[in-house]
């Protein structure tokens, strides 16, 4: 009986059973239909899995008291709906996303009706988050990825025909792109900089996590998630594997994630120079002395290397802001010595960038170096090999100017 049931429900041609409401159209289409008020709604797919998506979000809908043909739902209305069906982040992620949208949106722009929202609308609240409230493009890209989604979603459900966001971020990109120059710090200013954290007895508690950004290249939360486990002493070898995020949400307050690394080519096994070896071998000496262990468990491992006072792990603002505080000393005593202050303020992603740029000043072969950076496209290297050459060309060619004004000046 069971079986005759089976059969007698309708399915697609691919022999899929079709639930209720769903059609098949001759022409491979299908089609969703519901009641909303009274009046017959319908929405149509080309496949079977994006009409289900698009029934979810209209059941997310209707579950949240809002009807299709409202005018007065608003971009906030959307998101929540968005928070409710949105899958397949990890949870830090999506927590971050939230963080940012419910921060710099909710409050104003997330109140306008989607009807209002047009494309200079758009425009207009992502220029405002740069001039007014200072937000660099990292962080508003941020927003605009939650912000773009939840208007997809609004156009699935018929709130909306198109997405008012699509590229809406790419003029200020390029406005700031201009403005905003990568940079890699000088042979001088890393040396001045490096040498006040090596002699100062201050930085101490710095030296070993200075010593890994300046000499292995690691992203930040690299090295914050870096384990002793992960530290081969014997064989000089460091093995990169985590990713120690550390964000804030609503549920959790601040709050440490370990993922896996950014992409599948930071995991790599780097050879640890020397500097680094003496630099870790101390900091390991002394918390076994003192049985200093991490405070805090983070995705089951506590063993990390790099610790605040308080035994947690450090984290990128943390680590900001000592590279701050440190760089207005380090140029206080050059002045004080009668030198010019030559270390500009930075980021930790700066020291990345220098690495990267030592290497390709030592003219490494261009593989060798996406693998130590852990770069997925190596054309991230290429563009900053392109960026060193062109300065050493322009070296070479005022080098080989003087030579040629010398050599002129010998023959007359």
């Amino acid at each position: 009986m069971a079986d005759k049931n089976f059969s007698n429900k309708r399915k697609d041609s691919s022999g899929r059973v079709l639930k209720e409401n769903e059609t098949q159209k001759s022409d491979g289409s299908y089609i969703y239909r519901w009641r909303e008020d009274g009046v017959r709604r319908a929405v149509g797919a080309t496949t079977l899995d994006e009409l289900r998506q698009k029934e979810k979000a209209i059941r997310a809908t209707i579950d949240k008291g809002l009807n299709v043909l409202n005018d007065n739902i608003t971009l906030n209305n959307v998101y929540e709906i968005w928070k409710d069906v949105k899958r397949g982040l990890k949870e830090n992620t999506f927590a971050n996303y939230q963080y940012m949208y419910e921060h710099f949106v909710y409050p104003i722009f997330g109140r306008k009706k989607l009807k209002d929202i047009k494309r200079t609308t758009v425009r207009a609240f992502y220029n405002s988050l740069s001039e007014n409230q200072g937000l660099g493009i990292d962080s508003i890209d941020s927003i605009h990825t939650v912000v773009h989604q939840v208007l997809d979603l609004a156009v699935l459900d018929e709130y909306l025909s198109y997405n008012p966001s699509d590229n809406a971020l790419k003029e200020l990109k390029r406005a700031i792109g201009n403005k905003k120059r990568r940079f890699a710090l000088s042979r001088e200013a890393e040396k001045a900089f490096m040498d006040y954290v090596n002699i100062n007895p201050e930085c101490e508690a710095w030296r070993p996590v200075f010593t890994v950004l300046d000499e292995q290249g690691l992203r930040i939360g690299e090295a914050c998630g870096l384990q002793w486990s992960s530290v081969d002493f014997e064989n000089r070898k460091i093995t990169i594997r985590d990713n120690l995020v550390y964000f804030k949400s609503k549920q959790k307050g601040c709050a440490y994630a370990l993922n896996t690394t950014k992409t599948e080519s930071g995991i790599r096994v780097l050879p640890m120079t020397k500097n680094t070896e003496k630099q870790l071998r101390k900091l390991k000496e002394v918390r076994d002395q003192l049985g200093i262990r991490s405070s805090l468990t983070v995705d089951g491992k506590n063993d990390f290397v790099f610790l605040n006072r308080f035994g947690r792990p450090l984290n990128q603002g943390t680590v900001n802001k000592a590279i701050r505080r440190i760089t207005k000393k380090a140029n206080m005593e050059l002045i004080d010595k009668g030198k010019k202050p030559i270390i500009p303020y930075f980021t930790t992603h700066v020291f990345r960038h220098t690495f990267v740029t030592r290497c390709c000043e030592a003219r490494m072969e261009i593989k060798v170096i996406q693998y130590l950076a852990g770069h997925k496209d190596i054309k991230t290297t290429l563009d900053i090999y392109a960026e060193v050459t062109k300065e050493g060309l322009e070296e070479g060619s005022k080098e080989f100017e003087k030579y040629m004004e010398k050599f002129a000046g010998v023959t007359t």
